[in-house]
């Protein structure tokens, strides 16, 4: 990365999206009798995506959990599934390769 000009901030920023997205596929859930899912337990691999997210382990776990919806009168939770939680995956590795490519981009430019 060095070669094609890579500062060191960059690198460090790339080698965290990519520990985070590998941590966060670790992270395993329990479907609940009403559907909803809850992570698993307060796992290594939590803790981890977490730190390299720089964000609390607490608000990503109810992150990769629900989210809210917000009316004119209030303020609703709606709880994932286990599907819509282990989709979500999916958007991280998009959001790596988006990354990925920005960077590519813009290193190409540079040459």
């Amino acid at each position: 990365m060095d070669s094609v000009g890579f500062t060191d901030d960059e690198q460090e920023n790339v080698f965290s999206i990519i520990a985070s997205i590998l941590h966060l596929g670790n992270i395993t859930f329990t479907v609940q009798e009403d559907e909803s899912v809850t992570v698993t337990e307060k796992t290594e691999a939590l803790l981890m995506a977490a730190r390299f997210l720089e964000v609390d382990s607490e608000d990503l776990k109810e992150s990769l959990c629900y989210t809210f919806i917000q009316t004119k009168r209030e303020k609703l939770r709606r709880n994932y599934t286990k599907e819509m939680a282990e989709g979500k995956s999916i958007l991280y590795l998009d959001i790596f390769r988006l990354r990925h490519n920005l960077l590519i981009n813009q290193k190409k430019y540079n040459i």
